[in-house]
């Protein structure tokens, strides 16, 4: 085997005690995990407080080395320090004196010497000078721990010190409060040292925490010893249970936390709905969380906080690193040193080992939650777009491979390089800093594959014209290894859906070429578990793309949704994939969808709730407001069939309650909705009846399970997106008489045929199970009528803002509703209403988190699958 070197640079400080200025020597011995001595192995001391000054020496033939340099200097008051604990070694009983020098909060955490923590002492009295705290011998569960070697910790997410505790039986033998006078006695002018250590890589190493053992006063023992809890094989991520390592199938959820009213970069979710979020993801057995990006200090400390409390089924963290959005001149390699900064921030806070001033737009705060131990992998990045890949290879056309320490990758492109690169920086940063290491992926999603998709042309597509392909990456020197991440839908891109291969795959529910494109991308990642770190979809009244597998962008109702995520799983475990995690647990407001963008005004898009978009309608849980209290719009009247009109709105609907008793099967309700502007809309509804105040939108009501919601001809939005409106199609309300109606409609894709008639609303009689996607609901004595804001084309409800474009410019256009006026028609009879106005917001309603139907279909589904699991696994 070739000799390689790998570096340590040690993140547990050695604190080197000297008593007389004159002793300078320094012996010890270097040995791996089993006892074996590591020769030739280069040994740099370098002075903390000057890193300038270093002192090198290199281990002989039986691993032992010897250097001089000073370990003494003048006491450094302004610096917090352990003093010797007493007494050392004990019976389960310690005083531990340390000296405080600033105001700010410490903690002493005990580790064992596996490295496992079995204790934390927050000493939170803001006070400097010389203080104490007794440890009692207990874990964190009051437990005594067994008699050996445990290391202190003392920390504030600065700096750390260390000190040796030795407990000779665990006893809980009486002592008596150290001396304040005695602590300053025996303080020393001690200097501290990192270690940096150049050892043969032929030397056999394993994974555990790094430690090391003072066994005397100037002669120690340092055990190269790394931790590396997760690793992968050709299929999966693997656990070490202490003896070996055993393979986990992911079922994970992608955990946004964009709460209504606010926007991602707040990350404002509380500690009690972290926490209750925490413990109901676990609760359903969902057994991973992924996050995109930094959270708050109190995401970690609640995930720790659980995992404590049920050690043997923990929730594991694949924790993201975001790649900033805003690539300047679209060349990756301009963000190198801002992403390996955020590399290592959001590995320091995993640690536990940092603190973030006040920042906006991103977390900040005191990290000392080490949340390392549930850590299974990293995802490095974001969807990276094909136009910065592109960019990125012609700006740096030259480069075309990558040898780093851990991770290399030869004959690729550019891009591939600078990624392979990020993965090989994280690796060695974590193993330098904190001595261990854990899987690593690049995100990534379909429009990168590294497939050929003949049936997306690149004259009309840009999601077939580049690659981002790693299945070469070498990882040999890296024991926890790679694994490949791509957000992967049923839907998107659309040649998942049209490559004739990939159709010719079904499963136990029907058709399924998403099922074909998993096995197609599997198989390129052979070598390497494939995980599928976004999949899912919405329970919208929209649909923006259509599958062929019936698994929709949209249009689906909660209990559709629920069924298809859970065959979306079970898709990705047949297909041999190591994992999937939904997406996602909340429905987030803030979320943009392609389809609702060109009739959306961003600005106060988190402040209410677009239900027929797709990207807000994904998750597992929704917001609600309270019960509805209807206001009287046309006071009760016993003359004629329409009896009373009442009025009501939400972030989500604007509502009618129709007291029309004589309303049965047979008969037909019609109502024209004047948006805006009486002066503007269509005077005569497709019934042929003619109307008082004009409207833009029409809806048709029989006593069956569908309503028919129509727009008129000029108001008509239908191809907005890909500009294939006709000329007729004017995007504003003007007046017109006679003119055609149309039924509300979607382009979606880019096929004739993609068209979703959103136009056609769902119906619910009286005693049939409600849905979400409901529309028109039958009652004995009253219909209840929901309309989505955006289907009547609200652009910001909040403000009663509409759609009132001018095709003649390039902007679009809006206007300010002064109201929505109502014509009915039953029958002989026709009602007209005054303008309903509400008042508009700034702040996002007050709102409840309540789980959809989906949630527990896919609880089940998940007890479900994991028997099939155990069985095949």
């Amino acid at each position: 085997m070739d000799k390689q070197k790998f570096y340590l640079i040690t993140a547990l400080w050695i604190i080197l005690i000297l008593y007389t200025q004159t002793k300078s020597q320094i012996t010890g011995t270097i040995k791996n995990q089993y006892g074996l001595q590591i020769t030739e192995a280069q040994v740099t001391f370098i002075n903390l407080q000057d890193r300038t000054k270093t002192y090198t020496t290199t281990t002989n033939d039986s691993g032992f080395f010897t250097a001089n340099f000073p370990l003494l200097e003048e006491s450094p008051e302004n610096k917090s320090h352990f003093l010797a604990p007493y007494p050392n070694p004990n019976r389960g009983n310690v005083i531990i004196p340390f000296y405080k020098a600033d105001e700010n909060r410490l903690k002493i955490e005990i580790y064992n010497l596996i490295g496992q923590k079995v204790r934390t002492i927050n000493y939170t009295e803001k006070s400097k000078g010389y203080r104490q705290v007794r440890w009692q011998g207990q874990n964190y569960r009051g437990e005594l721990v067994s008699a050996g070697v445990y290391i202190a910790v003392l920390s504030n997410g600065e700096f750390r010190d260390y000190k040796k505790l030795t407990i000779l039986s665990n006893e809980q033998e009486l002592i008596h409060k150290i001396d304040p006078e005695r602590i300053v006695e025996e303080q020393t002018n001690q200097i501290k040292y990192d270690i940096f250590i150049e050892t043969p890589s032929g030397a056999t190493h394993t994974i555990s925490r790094k430690k090391f053992i003072i066994e005397e006063d100037y002669e120690f023992v340092i055990n190269i010893d790394y931790s590396v809890p997760f690793s992968t094989s050709n299929n999966y991520l693997n656990i070490f249970n202490g003896w070996e390592y055993k393979p986990v199938f992911i079922n994970g959820v992608n955990l946004g936390v964009s709460i209504p009213g606010t926007q991602p970069g707040q990350l404002a979710a509380s500690r009690d709905q972290y926490r209750r979020w925490i413990e109901r993801i676990g609760e359903i057995g969902i057994n991973s969380i992924r996050v995109y990006t930094l959270h708050y200090p109190r995401f970690y400390e609640e995930l720790q906080a659980y995992n404590e409390d049920h050690p043997g089924e923990p929730i594991y963290l694949f924790q993201g690193v975001w790649l900033n959005e805003g690539v300047p001149d679209k060349n990756l390699y301009n963000l190198t040193e801002d992403f390996d900064n955020s590399i290592e921030e959001v590995i320091d806070c995993c640690h536990g080992n940092r603190t973030i001033e006040h920042r906006y737009g991103e977390a900040y705060g005191e990290y000392s939650t080490d949340v390392s131990n549930w850590i299974m992998g990293y995802i490095l990045g974001r969807e990276i777009h094909p136009n910065e890949i592109i960019t990125t290879d012609s700006l740096n056309s030259t480069v075309n491979n990558y040898s780093g320490k851990y991770a290399s990758i030869a004959k690729c492109s550019p891009s591939e390089a600078w990624l392979v690169e990020r993965i090989d920086y994280a690796i060695e940063y974590e193993k330098i800093y904190y001595q261990t290491e854990r899987p690593i992926s690049i995100s990534s999603w379909p429009t990168l594959d590294p497939m050929e998709h003949p049936t997306e042309p690149d004259e009309y597509s840009s999601e077939d014209i580049t690659s981002v392909d790693l299945a070469e990456i070498n990882v040999s020197n890296a024991e926890a290894g790679y694994f490949a991440s791509y957000h992967a839908y049923p839907y998107y891109p659309d040649f998942i859906n049209q490559d004739p291969n990939y159709q010719e795959f079904e499963d136990k529910w029907g058709p399924n070429s998403y099922l074909g494109y998993l096995n197609d991308l599997k198989k390129h990642y052979n070598d390497f578990p494939l995980i599928i770190a976004e999949y899912g979809v919405p329970s919208s009244w929209g649909n923006a793309h259509f599958s062929h597998s019936g698994m929709h962008h949209g249009d689906r109702t909660e209990i559709e949704q629920g069924q298809d995520n859970i065959r979306l799983l079970n898709n990705i475990y047949d297909s041999k994939c190591g994992g999937g995690m939904l997406f996602s647990w909340i429905n987030e407001w803030f979320k943009q969808a392609w389809i609702t963008n060109p009739f959306s005004n961003p600005i106060n898009r988190h402040l209410w709730h677009n239900v027929t978009s797709p990207e807000q309608n994904y998750g597992l849980i929704k917001f609600v407001e309270e019960e509805l209290d209807f206001q009287t719009w046309v006071p009760e009247n016993s003359e004629g069939n329409i009896q009373q009109v009442l009025a009501d709105y939400d972030s989500k609907y604007f509502y009618l309650s129709l007291k029309i008793p004589a309303f049965s099967e047979g008969d037909t309700i019609w109502i024209g909705f004047d948006t805006y502007d009486s002066e503007l809309g269509e005077s005569v509804l497709p019934n042929g009846k003619k109307i008082e105040k004009r409207a833009e939108f029409a809806l048709e009501i029989p006593y069956s399970d569908t309503s028919y919601f129509y727009v008129t001809e000029a108001y008509d939005l239908f191809g907005i997106y890909h500009y294939t409106f006709s000329p007729e199609q004017k995007l504003r309300s003007i007046p017109t008489d006679n003119a055609p109606w149309k039924l509300v409609r979607w382009k979606t894709n880019r096929f004739e045929d993609s068209i979703h008639k959103i136009g056609k609303i769902r119906n619910k009689l009286i005693n049939q199970e409600q849905s979400n996607q409901d529309g028109v609901r039958f009652y004995e004595d009253r219909t209840i009528v929901r309309i989505p804001w955006s289907l009547l084309q609200f652009t910001d409800p909040t403000q009663r803002e509409v759609m009132h474009d001018d095709r003649a410019t390039p902007e679009r256009e809006t206007k300010i509703s002064d109201g929505i006026a109502v014509t009915i028609s039953y029958q002989n009879d026709i009602l007209t209403t005054q303008r309903y106005k509400w008042n508009t917001w700034e702040i996002a309603p007050e709102v409840i988190p309540k789980e959809k139907k989906s949630m527990s279909i896919f609880q089940n589904g998940l007890e479900d699958l994991s028997k099939k699991i155990n069985i095949h696994q």
